[in-house]
């Protein structure tokens, strides 16, 4: 999974440094997206856990802040503006990640779910609103649904099929099979 995470916002972060702009993207996508990815570390690093349980949502939570950076700097805000925002935010993630309580990391968890599993909407609904893709990549939405695929068979092989996760999942793969939809249909 962590090769996978690895690539799985790649080509928008590649397009991102080739065009230049961040049109079509939706910035509140990414602001929920990189908060949902950072409440995912918090737990298991509190806990204790391995890194190698967690390393795929850190991998993508440092992708999503690239990308929330790059979407700010094309809208026009000045880079040391934008310097010191990904300042805070590294610097709110260590504090949390050294001094969150335990009961309090766990609920963590449940955030991170409910945000991840809507960020996706507002870049739907801004892609059918203007007819486009914008701007996301087919390999990130087929990424997407390969992972949240394996996400449903290992939950109901390991995880007893927990309704919660099989819920998680699922609406993973159906929000990113939309956004491949989009790609298809609209063109990049």
């Amino acid at each position: 999974m962590t090769c996978g995470a690895l690539g799985v916002f790649l080509p928008i972060i590649l397009r991102l440094v080739e065009t230049r702009s961040a049109a079509g993207l939706s910035p509140l996508t990414w602001s929920l997206q990189l908060l949902g990815y950072a409440l995912f570390v918090v737990y298991p690093a509190r806990s204790g856990f391995p890194l190698s349980s967690y390393v795929e949502y850190a991998v993508l939570m440092a992708q999503s802040l690239a990308i929330n950076c790059m979407i700010r700097l094309f809208a026009g805000v000045a880079a040391p503006s934008v310097a010191a925002g990904a300042a805070a935010y590294c610097v709110a993630l260590a504090l949390a990640l050294r001094c969150t309580p335990l009961r309090l990391a766990k609920l963590c968890v449940p955030a991170a779910t409910a945000l991840l599993s809507t960020a996706l909407l507002p870049q739907i609904c801004r892609n059918f609103a203007a007819r486009s893709s914008g701007g996301w990549s087919g390999i990130t939405a087929s990424l997407g649904i390969v992972g949240n695929s394996l996400r449903l068979y290992t939950t109901l092989r390991l995880a007893g099929g927990d309704r919660l996760l099989l819920a998680q999942f699922g609406l993973g793969v159906s929000l990113n099979a939309i956004l491949l939809t989009q790609v298809l249909v609209w063109g990049v």
